[in-house]
């Protein structure tokens, strides 16, 4: 996870420098926002379905009633200087939203609210610009 952090802050400023896209058709430029939440917790097993879905219904929806994608993922990492490779399911959540300081706000709200409930040490933010289109 933390790899996959490290790798999203180095190539990131590129992208954020680079204005807007041109997009086509009924394309708009939009940020791509995905949180990757592991779902290994620190006492053994893991964040289950159910806790997953209130999760969701407390404090996703709620900031972004107007939607957002789940996908089912399995990652890897391994802390700096640690020989153990960490193996987990995760689930990655994905925005499309305009860009503005109140929904990049939001994004950091959920972050911090997985951290708190399930004792997590980070969760993956990844936000792109992108051309969305509905």
């Amino acid at each position: 996870m933390r790899a996959l952090t490290l790798a999203a802050i180095l190539l990131l400023p590129g992208c954020v420098t680079a204005g807007l896209p041109s997009c086509p058709g009924n394309a708009r430029a939009q940020l791509r926002a995905e949180l990757i939440f592991g779902r290994g917790l620190k006492s053994g097993g893991e964040v289950g379905e159910a806790a997953w879905r209130r999760f969701l219904d407390r404090e996703v929806t709620p900031r972004f009633p107007d939607g957002f994608t789940v996908i089912d993922a399995s990652g890897q990492w391994r802390s700096p200087g640690a020989v153990k490779l960490v193996k987990e399911r995760s689930k990655v959540l994905v925005v499309a939203m305009p860009d503005d300081p109140d929904r990049r706000a939001r994004l950091d709200e959920i972050a911090a609210a997985y951290k708190r409930a399930f004792n997590q040490d980070s969760v993956v933010s990844i936000i792109a610009l992108g051309c969305v289109s509905f």
